[in-house]
């Protein structure tokens, strides 16, 4: 591809750069970062989880349009680590230790 056929739509169709502007999106506006690593490592993620969750999602729903396909895979990279987080978070405050118990407890009876 040369340089004069490259017009903006073509770029801002393309899934790999939905990817990578939903992650730096997702994790410079809605992730909590305390230093430039953090927010170089949450970028990370959030592009990785794009690249391999929004196609997934675009294959589902049969989605055929290539900007409908990179606006997935957009909502994926700026989406996707929120949720992870939310998701993380969640675990850590289940009281794994009481389930258990209450489990074990009800089929000793």
């Amino acid at each position: 591809m040369d340089v004069q056929s490259a017009s903006p739509e073509k770029w801002l169709g393309s899934p790999f750069f939905a990817a990578a502007g939903g992650a730096v999106f997702g994790a410079l506006r809605s992730m909590p970062g305390a230093t430039v690593v953090q927010k170089i490592a949450n970028a990370t993620l959030a592009f990785v989880f794009a690249v391999f969750i929004g196609p997934a999602f675009v294959e589902v729903l049969g989605v055929t349009s290539v900007r409908m396909s990179a606006g997935i895979i957009f909502g994926c990279g700026a989406v996707g680590l929120v949720t992870y987080a939310a998701i993380v978070e969640g675990i850590k405050e289940t009281q794994f230790g009481a389930i258990l118990t209450g489990w074990l407890s009800r089929g000793s009876k």
